[in-house]
């Protein structure tokens, strides 16, 4: 004869025997329950292996060291020294303009004075004659002083110089020494002034008057040579001019 089944009362829930598949100890309730008690262990387990990864507190001379390292990193670096300049380049001192009259002026060669030559033109303007000065070294046929040669340079045409219009207007008077080769056909060549006085006023109408005189050559051991003459030419007011 089956047992009986007991008899449950109306709103009342028995405390020790549930019912199978409702009660808090089911399968999906019991996995919860261990998941969470997994975490708290594991949470526990890290919260226990802190202060070991941490390590213990720094002392007190492990932070006076840091301390004095951070300031000592604190400082600023020193400069670096600065490079020294440069010596500037040494400047040559310019070089001394040569004013152009200087460049311009012909050199006159300095020649031994000599005695004078019998050459003495008969001029209106009383030409007197000087001392004779040796030519500069032959580019040609052989030369000679007026001194030298058997027989003189003689004139032949004498055309003379005309007085400058502002010279004769300002009664200036003076005189030019010249100095010439008298060539085999006895024109004048290679005219230039020694000196004059005053200077620049006679010498360009000397020059011009010399260039169209005419002359017989200077005989040297019975032949026509080229002779050096040297004569000054004086300008005075009053005369035929």
């Amino acid at each position: 004869m089956p047992p009986k089944a007991h008899k449950e009362k109306k709103g009342v829930r028995p405390l020790l025997y549930p019912q199978k598949g409702a009660g808090p100890f089911s399968g999906r309730a019991f996995a919860y329950v261990a998941a969470m008690g997994l975490a708290l262990l594991v949470t526990l387990g890290i919260f226990a292996m802190v202060p070991w990864m941490i390590g213990p507190p720094p002392s007190a001379s492990d932070l006076e060291r840091m301390s004095s390292v951070q300031l000592r990193d604190l400082r600023p670096p020193e400069p670096e020294p600065e490079p020294e300049p440069p010596m500037p380049p040494e400047e040559k001192p310019p070089e001394p303009d040569v004013p152009m009259e200087q460049i311009m002026q012909r050199p006159l060669p300095e020649v031994p004075q000599m005695e004078s030559i019998p050459f003495t033109p008969d001029l209106s303007l009383s030409a007197v004659a000087g001392p004779a000065i040796a030519p500069p070294p032959p580019a040609g046929p052989m030369t000679f002083e007026a001194g030298e040669v058997d027989v003189a340079p003689r004139t032949m045409v004498q055309t003379p110089p005309v007085y400058p219009f502002r010279a004769r207007r300002m009664g200036i008077e003076g005189w030019v020494r010249v100095r010439f080769l008298v060539g085999t056909d006895g024109v004048p060549r290679n005219i230039y002034v020694l000196e004059a006085d005053p200077e620049g006023v006679f010498e360009d109408a000397v020059i011009q008057a010399i260039s169209n005189w005419r002359f017989e050559a200077a005989v040297m051991e019975g032949r026509r040579v080229a002779a050096w003459v040297v004569t000054p030419v004086r300008f005075q007011l009053g005369g035929n001019s």
